[in-house]
């Protein structure tokens, strides 16, 4: 993709998924289990975590300061 085609898209919108497939940013549009299995054929360590997962490992790393 050129820097020109990139200009064009990247001006803050969100895409769909859809959008983002037609637009060359996306090869494919998958279910998280789907695209969990396809990744993990082609990497040999791969840990995945799910958002509550994410979540709670940021409220650890950055806990919330009372001023």
């Amino acid at each position: 993709m050129s820097v020109e085609d990139v200009k064009k898209l990247a001006d803050g919108r969100t895409y769909t998924a859809k959008q983002a497939k037609n637009n060359g940013l996306i090869d494919e549009i998958s279910l998280y289990p789907d695209m969990k299995d396809a990744m993990s054929k082609n990497l040999e360590h791969l840990h995945f975590m799910r958002w509550n997962q994410m979540k709670d490992f940021c409220s650890r790393c950055f806990p919330k300061q009372n001023h």
